[in-house]
């Protein structure tokens, strides 16, 4: 029934924004179990499974026993930030105070490369961060941790970026209102469909 109504009116989708996206990752103790589901279902969506070389993105309590990133992707296809043959390794956080979280993670991933330039980039994922010049905290993270640029690129994925991805996404929208316990419908596409 849910999948007619937005069919028939794709405009019925109760869409999620970034400040909506924020809260939730400040107020809801899942959305660190969550995030990296989020973004797994989100890649695996627009790509499609046979242009996936490696999608490794644990979830839920998988989260807090994994060792080493948080995740890792490499694609056959381009994906806005994510070009194909290229390996991204994640870190997610969803902590109040993202910026330290980002660079803590940041110093500790450039130190483990031992000063051996990688073709990898660095990817820090997190719906706390809304509208912030990530340009700025990148170069700030660079310029204090990654000077030699080690990394072949940095790249921060906000709850804009998200918020963004999600519009395109219909089944993921629905799925991640879902895990919020929020409808998934605008109240007026509600009450017409119990009619």
């Amino acid at each position: 029934y849910i999948s007619r109504i937005y069919r028939r009116n794709k405009n019925a989708m109760k869409h999620l924004l970034a400040a909506e996206l924020k809260n939730w990752s400040q107020t809801s103790e899942n959305s660190n179990g969550l995030l990296p589901l989020l973004l797994k279902r989100l890649i695996l969506n627009a790509v499609g499974i046979n242009n996936i070389d490696e999608i490794d993105f644990p979830g839920r309590r998988s989260v807090t026993i994994k060792e080493g990133f948080d995740g890792t992707l490499k694609i056959k296809k381009d994906f806005l930030w994510f070009k194909k043959d290229i390996t991204y390794r994640f870190e997610f956080g969803q902590n109040i105070d993202t910026k330290i979280k980002f660079f803590s993670d940041f110093e500790k991933r450039t130190k483990e490369l031992n000063n051996n330039a990688t073709k990898e980039e660095f990817v820090f994922v997190s719906t706390a961060w809304q509208s912030v010049n990530k340009i700025k905290a990148i170069e700030d993270a660079r310029k204090k941790y990654d000077p030699q640029r080690l990394w072949n690129k940095v790249i921060i994925i906000d709850a804009d970026d998200i918020e963004m991805m999600l519009d395109r996404d219909f089944a993921t929208t629905a799925w991640l209102l879902n895990e919020m316990g929020k409808p998934h419908m605008r109240s007026e596409e509600r009450r017409v469909g119990k009619e």
